[in-house]
């Protein structure tokens, strides 16, 4: 199976998509974080084991990507909502937007070296009627 690199700059950067990932797997019955059982699973094995470890480089299948791409956006809706990070300064907002981005990239290449480019979009709309800001 290909995999394919992320590279956090800090640990906040690090932090952030654990707790992005731990937060989406907690709101998951609520919101339906994940459409699908494979990406479920691969929500959970990354955040029970060492995939999102304190590596300089993490190695994430094409699942776990859209996993955490994902579990980003949801993340993005609640914060846009006053519902999660209410206090998170702007420099912190632009150092997850890099990690957020250098994610988002490499699910882009997953997609293009499938030769199925059109993908890229990975439903950027969330279904708002889904999640439940409060």
């Amino acid at each position: 199976m290909r995999t394919y690199a992320v590279k956090p700059k800090t640990s906040g950067q690090r932090s952030y998509i654990r707790t992005t990932m731990a937060r989406a797997l907690e709101s998951h019955s609520r919101d339906n974080v994940f459409v699908g059982t494979e990406y479920v699973n691969a929500a959970v094995g990354m955040t029970a084991g060492n995939v999102l470890g304190d590596a300089e480089t993490w190695s994430l299948t094409k699942v776990q990507l859209m996993a955490i791409v994902r579990a980003i956006k949801v993340r993005r809706a609640k914060r846009k909502h006053g519902v999660w990070d209410v206090k998170a300064s702007t420099a912190t907002l632009l150092e997850w937007a890099w990690i957020e981005e250098r994610v988002t990239l490499a699910l882009r290449q997953a997609w293009h070296d499938e030769g199925r480019p059109w993908m890229c979009g990975c439903g950027d709309e969330i279904n708002r009627s889904v999640i439940h800001f409060s």
